[in-house]
């Protein structure tokens, strides 16, 4: 499972969850280098406005059972 440690605010008003990012600065290059690659999820964004770091939730994407 993956924890999403990061979160950045994308011009057109969406936001890309990023995980596995070392740093703020790491986070905001990979968000740059994906929506460089013009890929459909992120179709007419073309900067990154900010990026945070949120605190993981480990429950997140695991099931009650």
């Amino acid at each position: 499972m993956r924890i999403v440690n990061y979160v950045a605010k994308l011009d057109n008003g969406q936001t890309m969850n990023l995980c596995g990012a070392r740093s703020d600065q790491h986070a905001r290059e990979i968000a740059e280098r994906v929506i460089s690659e013009k890929r459909p999820k992120y179709e007419g964004a073309t900067s990154v406005e900010s990026v945070r770091r949120i605190k993981p939730d480990p429950l997140r994407g695991i099931r009650a059972r």
